[in-house]
């Protein structure tokens, strides 16, 4: 089973040097499974050098979509509006984070199980985040690995990162999700979305979970 579990992670990862027609069509369908309003963010043609992972599996206990842009550029003006406009923004290696993890994850490690009793830790509030799972693929396309993810963090991704929640909200966003045992009671199905920047090295994330 866990072998099934591994290839249909692999397969949902899709890297690309330069997207054609075909790519763009695909992504774009892909996110018209997601309702518009937890998507609309997302850029409407695809980077040079990208990467998108996703899940629309029940068993997997939450429902996401991905979007790395690897295309070094500037992040600057994008920060600088995402500032303005979030609920809450994060360092990804915040110990403190509240991160929504696939049981397909946990199947494999079930240290990385922990149980939130609130999302209020030290007057600060934490809306839901993905975990970012590492994925090693990334090298044949030139992205270094590390420059996106690391094990020593809370989110799995490198502490360049800075993780923007553009909006969250609890309650039942997709059929067939069964509340969530790790959340806080309030919190045991919902939403969230947003977008992670490493301005360091001009990275970027779109990202949208559903428990």
């Amino acid at each position: 089973m866990k072998i099934i579990i591994t290839l249909t992670t692999l397969l949902s990862l899709i890297t690309c040097h330069r997207p054609d027609n075909h790519a763009t069509m695909t992504y774009q369908k892909d996110l018209k499974q997601f309702p518009t309003f937890m998507v609309d963010f997302f850029p409407d043609t695809l980077a040079g050098i990208y990467s998108t992972s996703q899940t629309v599996d029940t068993t997997n206990k939450c429902i996401y979509y991905l979007y790395y842009d690897l295309e070094p550029r500037n992040t600057l003006n994008l920060e600088k509006s995402l500032e303005k406009k979030c609920l809450k923004n994060y360092i990804a290696s915040d110990t403190g984070l509240v991160t929504i993890i696939s049981e397909s994850i946990l199947e494999w490690d079930n240290s990385k199980e922990v149980y939130y009793k609130t999302l209020l830790k030290n007057k600060t509030l934490y809306y839901p985040v993905p975990f970012f799972e590492s994925d090693d693929n990334l090298d044949r396309i030139g992205v270094k690995s590390e420059d996106i993810f690391s094990k020593k963090n809370i989110s799995g991704l490198s502490s360049d990162f800075v993780i923007y929640v553009l909006d969250s909200k609890s309650g039942i966003y997709w059929k067939g999700l069964k509340p969530n045992k790790y959340m806080p009671v309030d919190w045991k199905n919902g939403y969230s979305k947003g977008i992670c920047i490493n301005h360091k090295k001009g990275l970027t994330i779109y990202w949208v979970i559903i428990w």
